[in-house]
């Protein structure tokens, strides 16, 4: 039995904790402190199975436990420390060191972790420790001991659907049960933790993408069983958002149902983080309501005069695929019917947007220009995929073979399992009436498991953003642990 206590992003007078008991046949007493002080936070979510009676195979198992407790009326920007004891087991306890946001960006900046894409199996754990440190002390002040402000994870924080050739169990029970234990590998594995260092590096959002679900999700896979039969799919969807409800979803920021688009704003930037998987359907990424919320954020920004920064799961800049592709991989959002009414909204940002994505396995930062300032802005936008690379059966086994064989004709390969980055910008910049006014640049790409610090930092009335990677680097022969995979400044003024 363990208690798991983790930060999930919150308003900045206010502190949201995730606590995970696991092994429980019942719902465990918790005694909190704030500081040594006992207190009482508010049960957003009072500690709850994740798998109900209803999605247990014997409802007098144990199972896992988790709930959301807030802790308001603090100051902003400043730490704390929060304790979380078991009653009736008092050798049963957890602490947590956390730091409330701030209510604008400072002198110090605003620093964002950014993480997509996380196989348990495939990771390097010792070198993304390692990273993760080094990206820590990368957001330290005039000397200041620092670390980010917030991380947003932005999908495929588990693989549900994997490996590839699992015989998955036939009930929704027995599904909801193997993906509890795949959601504990990454949350709750304290012999040997991984993504558990980007868990704990600062309070998070969190998104879905599809193998939170399945490969493909909403659509069907031709390599998951489950997803053949529409009532295949339906049982697999149940029981896969049952865990991510239990172990990922954030609570609404601002009261209403459900928490995604999930907006927050830290002057003189405001956060859009949409959800583009969960309630896709076959013709749209993005639900009606969420898209009007989407013109609503645009309308509020330019009228307030703050940055846009945009999270999706999958790139904007993607080229649609083929019928065939799409089946047999994923579908992009330009195959969606909403992508253009998506693409026209962002586009009429007042000040330099910046979109945000992960999911497809190597790293990017581009900018869109239109040759008629008149039409957008500078549009940027920063990929950054994957922590931890999946494995894919047969064709990681040929491309590891041929950078062997590389080697021994010194020919080097250090990631053979990585994609190569796209240059292909898609049909964003030439979207409705910016057709043919517009221009994408690549400004670098990057290849190989990776995290990424998007910062903020103010010089009186200008706002500049700094994107930096990070390695996680376990196979090559020289690890660049000792400094940034890459970094660049933008100016957006």
């Amino acid at each position: 039995m363990h208690l798991i206590l983790y930060n999930q992003v919150a308003a900045p007078d206010c502190l949201r904790v995730w606590i995970g008991a696991t092994k429980r046949k019942s719902m465990p007493r918790i005694a909190w402190s704030l500081d040594g002080v006992p207190v009482s936070p508010f049960p957003l979510r009072p500690l709850q199975p994740v798998r109900s009676d209803e999605l247990a195979t014997d409802p007098t198992e144990p199972r896992t436990w988790t709930g959301m407790y807030e802790f308001a009326g603090l100051a902003s920007a400043t730490s704390y420390s929060i304790r979380a004891q078991d009653v009736e087991a008092p050798d049963m306890a957890q602490e947590i060191h956390s730091r409330t946001l701030p209510r604008a960006i400072s002198e110090a900046g605003f620093h964002i972790l950014l993480s997509s894409c996380y196989h348990e199996r495939q990771a390097n754990k010792g070198y993304l420790a390692q990273a993760v440190s080094l990206l820590t002390k990368a957001c330290a002040h005039h000397g200041a001991k620092a670390r980010p402000d917030m991380s947003i994870l932005m999908g495929d924080q588990v693989y549900l659907d994997l490996p590839t050739f699992e015989a998955l169990p036939g009930s929704v029970a027995g599904l909801a049960g193997n993906f509890e234990q795949k959601y504990l590998n990454n949350w709750a594995n304290l012999a040997n933790p991984g993504f558990e260092h980007v868990l704990r590096a600062a309070p998070y959002a969190a998104m879905a993408d599809d193998h939170e679900l399945w490969n493909n999700a909403p659509h069907p896979s031709p390599i998951i069983r489950h997803s053949w039969t529409a009532e295949g799919r339906g049982r697999y969807r149940t029981a896969a958002l049952a865990m991510f409800a239990g172990f990922q979803a954030p609570m609404p920021l601002n009261g209403e149902e459900p928490p995604y688009p999930l907006i927050l704003d830290i002057p003189p930037i405001s956060l859009f983080i949409a959800d583009t998987r969960i309630e896709r359907t076959t013709r749209h990424f993005m639900t009606a309501k969420a898209r009007k919320k989407l013109q609503q954020w645009i309308g509020r920004i330019n009228s307030q005069g703050l940055h846009g920064v945009f999270v999706s799961g999958q790139s904007l800049f993607a080229e649609k695929v083929n019928a065939v592709r799409g089946s047999l991989a994923d579908w992009e959002l330009p195959n969606y019917d909403d992508f253009h009414e998506v693409a026209v909204t962002l586009k009429q940002a007042a000040k330099p947007l910046i979109c945000v994505s992960g999911d497809v396995h190597w790293g990017r930062n581009l900018v869109a220009r239109s040759r008629m300032p008149q039409h957008f802005g500078d549009i940027y936008e920063v990929i950054t995929s994957p922590v931890a690379l999946v494995h894919t059966v047969g064709v990681d086994t040929l491309k590891t073979a041929g950078a062997g064989l590389g080697r021994l004709f010194f020919q080097e390969t250090q990631w053979p399992r990585h994609s190569t980055p796209s240059t292909r910008l898609g049909p964003f910049t030439a979207e409705g009436r910016t057709r043919s006014h517009a221009e994408g640049e690549v400004l670098d790409t990057l290849k190989g498991d990776q995290i990424a610090l998007l910062s903020f930092f103010r010089n009186g009335p200008r706002l500049s953003a700094r994107i930096r990677h990070w390695a996680v680097d376990g196979k090559s022969r020289q690890p660049r642990l000792d400094r940034e995979l890459y970094s660049r400044s933008i100016n957006l003024h």
